[in-house]
């Protein structure tokens, strides 16, 4: 019998008793608090993305869900069997929608409206679970690798109450988002997935794409039209860029879904 999700031990969850809050005008910049300031802005991405464990959620950190227990099993197995009931294939494919229902609004959301790119590599992020076990948001850790895009600030009539480092280009802001978000967080999990369960590959990255396209879709009418269509292609219809040395691009999997 596996190892309940609760009682493992490698790496500890970590529970809050109160919302953290920043002020940002104690921080020169402090990236958390350029988060919560655009939190404040978009209550929709304040429902899945956050920085701290709010009262009743547990945040589990998403690196420990790949640790493999004494039956060589990740432990992400233990909680698709707490959310779903069961850990057969079928309830995998739930859990993974309601996983990416809310990682790809709340990040893709972030860098679409505002040019912001997080960092969210695995041992930067946790996942806050609600008291009957299901994905609640997704907590960012670890804000170094920012990049944010400021003409996109602008366009938003966004102007942070505190001095904001240099705006990076728009190529480095975009290969930052797929690096970390797409190729690392999202797509790592991809590949345990398909590792761990009868569930082929292509079926997950079609269920990304999916996702995307619908995110695409409900922000259309809030991104510069430039913007949006630009984006949509590097991100779905493109090959991606590498940070391998020697490779320039690599195959974009999203194209898989058609």
């Amino acid at each position: 019998m596996h190892t309940d999700l609760h009682q493992q031990q490698h790496p500890p969850c970590q529970r809050n008793d109160a919302p953290t809050h920043l002020d940002p005008k104690r921080h020169p910049f402090e990236p958390a608090a350029l988060l919560l300031h655009l939190l404040e802005r978009e209550p929709q991405l304040g429902r899945v993305l956050g920085i701290a464990a709010q009262p009743g959620e547990l945040a589990v950190p998403v690196d420990s869900l790949f640790a493999l227990d004494p039956h060589g099993q990740p432990r992400l197995r233990q909680w698709v069997a707490l959310a779903q009931g069961v850990d057969d294939a079928p309830a995998l494919l739930r859990f993974i929608h309601d996983y990416l229902a809310i990682v790809v609004p709340g990040l893709l959301g972030m860098y679409l409206l505002y040019g912001v790119a997080f960092q969210p590599h695995r041992q930067h992020s946790l996942m806050a679970i609600n008291a009957d076990g299901q994905p609640g948001r997704l907590l960012l850790q670890g804000f170094a690798g920012i990049h944010i895009h400021h003409s996109t600030l602008r366009w938003q009539g966004v102007a942070p109450p505190f001095p904001a480092p240099r705006s990076d280009p728009a190529e480095r802001v975009r290969d930052t988002f797929i690096h970390t978000t797409l190729m690392c967080h999202l797509g790592e999990l991809v590949w345990l997935c398909a590792r761990h369960w009868p569930v082929h590959e292509y079926a997950l990255w079609r269920e990304l794409a999916r996702h995307l396209d619908d995110c695409f879709e409900h922000l259309r009418e809030r991104v510069e039209p430039q913007r949006w269509r630009l984006e949509r292609q590097a991100l779905l219809e493109r090959d991606w860029p590498t940070q391998s040395p020697g490779i320039c691009r690599q195959h974009n999997p999203l194209k898989m879904r058609r």
